[in-house]
């Protein structure tokens, strides 16, 4: 027994008729004869009989159509209840996370500016930021711009465009350049992540790098950016974590590709969400 079959009940009991009642479902008249014989199946019982003017209630019928009344407005006020809630929440659920970039100065500000919102650290260490929004665990979180967000259904604000940069250790060839151009790398061993880079960019690196590598997706980007260039790699990246690299050298890479990033919420969030959105633009937008 579920909400369409109950809904689909409630209506062919007040129309007296399966006709009118896919006129105001938009549901054709044998998919509501389906949910009513399954329903009845269900319930092992027959709510309806049929008469030479239509559809009545039998006596059983008539006695679940007022309980069924109850039940969905109950189960409509239980809704509007807990949307309530959720809406006056005061606790902001953010992920904990060492190395954010855009969140930590907007949070900073946010609490200040709303000193009654308790902020609450949330982890998880298998899933990433975007999988703790869409899944509840968290109300924002920090992401480029990738198709996954799409995939998810959540909300994507931008804030940044980064350029990219090449990371490596201090002692390598190449460290005391300025800049770095795509040229200068063919001669070392260079690793991207492929989630950092459009499918043409990657197709683009492939051509001009001869000895190209990609790292696959882990939870501690950081760790393993320092792993790639301990081994004598160079990290190609967009300049998100420079301030977390240390003592890796962060060169910039002479090439004009920009990446975005901003924040993920879920769609229909409530005001707090949207009160943290909208100064997260002020910071970064004006």
């Amino acid at each position: 027994m579920n909400e369409k079959q109950l809904e689909a009940f409630i209506v062919i009991a007040e129309c007296g008729s399966f006709s009118q009642a896919e006129e105001i479902l938009y549901t054709s008249k044998q998919a509501l004869v389906k949910r009513i014989n399954t329903l009845e199946q269900e319930l092992e019982f027959t709510l309806f009989y049929r008469t030479s003017k239509g559809i009545e209630l039998t006596e059983a019928g008539k006695e679940f159509y007022e309980g069924t009344k109850v039940i969905l407005k109950m189960q409509k006020e239980l809704i509007e209840r807990c949307k309530k809630k959720l809406t006056e929440s005061k606790t902001l659920r953010l992920n904990r996370i060492e190395s954010h970039m855009l969140m930590d100065k907007i949070t900073y500000r946010f609490l200040e500016k709303y000193p009654d919102i308790q902020l609450m650290m949330v982890m998880h260490h298998h899933k990433n930021e975007r999988l703790r929004v869409a899944e509840g665990i968290a109300d924002i979180g920090e992401s480029p711009k990738i198709k996954e967000i799409d995939d998810l259904n959540l909300e994507y604000t931008k804030l940044i465009e980064l350029p990219y940069v090449c990371l490596m250790i201090e002692d390598h060839p190449l460290s005391k350049c300025q800049k770095v151009r795509l040229s200068d790398l063919h001669q070392f061993p260079v690793t991207v992540d492929t989630r950092q880079f459009e499918p043409e960019q990657i197709e683009f690196l492939k051509t001009e790098l001869s000895d190209l590598h990609w790292t696959l997706p882990v939870a501690d980007q950081i760790q393993k950016a320092f792993e790639i260039c301990q081994s004598g790699h160079i990290f190609l990246t967009p300049a998100y974590y420079s301030r977390f690299m240390h003592p890796l050298k962060v060169i910039p890479l002479d090439i004009s590709w920009t990446r975005e990033y901003g924040l993920v919420t879920k769609k229909d969030s409530p005001e707090i969400v949207q009160n943290y959105l909208e100064l997260a633009k002020q910071i970064y937008h004006s």
